[in-house]
């Protein structure tokens, strides 16, 4: 069912073509990171870096496509500064932060998309990563987080969290492949705001169409996006919704 197809091809389009450079490498290489059966807590005092805070740039969401020739297994890219490099710098160690998954799946059924959604949102909220804390998510598609200043002297970067992240993806019988983008380049993110905000505005009408099965579509909010994308007009002949 295509829904983010699109959205995939235009995010690539606009790495391809941005000014920062990224580093990338394989989730294939590496140790994994401990784990904690708490959630973490990470004050400003013991900050080595903070992503995302309230007052910056922010995004943050996840991308499923059926075509799974879309999505480079297991790699992770970086556009913008690690985050040794933020906890060693001098000056502000608050930063904006974008954070993309895409992810390959396995053919959904439509009455199974959006609980399928909210499987993978959950991922990030059950890691427990030791000296990652997600502060706080003021939006959706926004993501708070801190890492501790010991984590960072232990080698916490966007590669770990980024295999961690793919690991756990994988883990979830319905994904297939799974590819991370992190970014910390203010202007780069920027740009590419208005395409996760589109994307964003794909999955609220997802939501709005699975918990209102009753709905009146001529008065709905998401109409015109429900119009424009032709996984959603699909699934609302699927669904059986007027």
């Amino acid at each position: 069912m295509e829904l983010f197809e699109p959205k995939i091809e235009e995010l690539r389009r606009q790495l391809e073509s941005a000014r920062t450079e990224p580093h990338t490498g394989s989730v294939f290489n590496g140790r994994s990171w401990p784990r904690s059966l708490n959630k973490q807590m990470v004050l400003e005092q013991d900050m080595g870096a903070e992503l995302g805070k309230a007052g910056l740039q922010s995004f943050s969401v996840h991308l499923w496509t059926e075509s799974l020739e879309l999505v480079r297994d297991g790699l992770i890219s970086v556009y913008g500064q690690d985050i040794p490099l933020i906890a060693a710098s001098g000056g502000a160690k608050s930063v904006s932060f974008g954070k993309i998954a895409l992810l390959g799946v396995d053919s959904i059924p439509s009455e199974e998309v959006y609980p399928s959604f909210e499987r993978l949102d959950a991922i990030r909220f059950t890691q427990n990563l030791e000296g990652y804390m997600l502060r706080g998510f003021t939006q959706r598609n926004r993501e708070w987080s801190r890492i501790s200043r010991v984590a960072c002297a232990k080698g916490f970067d966007f590669a770990v969290l980024g295999r961690e992240l793919i690991r756990d993806y994988m883990a979830l019988p319905l994904v297939r492949r799974a590819e991370m983008f992190f970014l910390t380049d203010d202007a780069l993110i920027r740009t590419l705001s208005p395409i996760m905000e589109a994307c964003n505005s794909i999955t609220r009408a997802l939501n709005t169409m699975f918990e209102n099965i009753n709905m009146d579509c001529k008065k709905c909010n998401s109409a015109s996006i429900c119009d424009e994308i032709d996984g959603l007009r699909r699934l609302h002949h699927e669904l059986g919704l007027v």
